[in-house]
């Protein structure tokens, strides 16, 4: 924090912006796509390989990767719109505003995202504390058995012989199992009601628009 004066983002396709970073992922696609993937060190060895620049080794047990999605959200609100713009600066002049634009000749417009406590907005120092104090360490995705269940039942099958011992093929135990139905059936009931909203409002909407077939009728008869 504060190390610099102004920070620019520029995003030429929404989630990807023009930095090493999401250049670094399209070389690993390419390099992924030429090569016979069936393990996690085979992954890994094509990532390696596909990297343009020195990789960061984080130690499993080293807490450097914090969550910050709490801590930001007390400190600051969400960006409205924010898919509509693809450029956006920050400076330390102007603390917690955002400009935003559309494209290189676009309006700028400028958006404070600082929340405010009793009418005062939100202090750098507030914001140092709460990075300082009230950030946990990311914690490892939990097991989605779902994914297993699927790769021991429709993948493993297709795997040459030499792989199918690889961790990332082994049968889910029955409790694993269980877990795997259940979230299916979760995701498929809540993908039901989802349809079941979009139907009804779809209906409700149309017949919102349409005439009414007494006054439609009556107009006929005059005519």
């Amino acid at each position: 924090m504060g190390e610099l004066e102004t920070i620019d983002l520029k995003f030429f396709i929404k989630g990807h912006i023009k930095n090493a970073v999401d250049r670094g992922f399209g070389h690993i696609r390419k390099k992924f796509a030429r090569e016979d993937v069936w393990t996690m060190d085979q992954l890994l060895e094509v990532v390696n390989a596909a990297s343009s620049s020195a990789l960061v080794h984080v130690p499993k047990e080293n807490a450097v990767m914090k969550v910050f999605r709490m801590a930001v959200q007390e400190a600051y609100k969400d960006m409205k719109s924010v898919q509509s713009y693809q450029i956006f600066r920050m400076a330390t002049d102007n603390p917690g505003v955002v400009s935003c634009r559309a494209g290189p000749n676009g309006e700028v417009v400028t958006q404070d995202l600082r929340r405010s406590f009793d009418s005062i907005p939100t202090s750098d120092e507030k914001v140092r504390d709460l990075f300082k104090s009230h950030l946990d360490p990311l914690q490892p995705p939990l097991p989605n058995f779902e994914k297993k269940q699927q790769m021991f039942n429709k993948v493993r099958m297709y795997v040459p012989a030499e792989f199918r011992s690889d961790p990332i093929y082994d049968a889910p135990n029955d409790e694993e199992e269980q877990k795997a139905n259940e979230a299916k059936k979760a995701r498929r009931k809540a993908s039901a009601k989802k349809k079941k909203v979009a139907t009804t409002a779809a209906e409700a909407k149309e017949t919102t628009s349409a005439p009414a077939g007494g006054e439609a009728g009556e107009r006929g008869c005059w005519r």
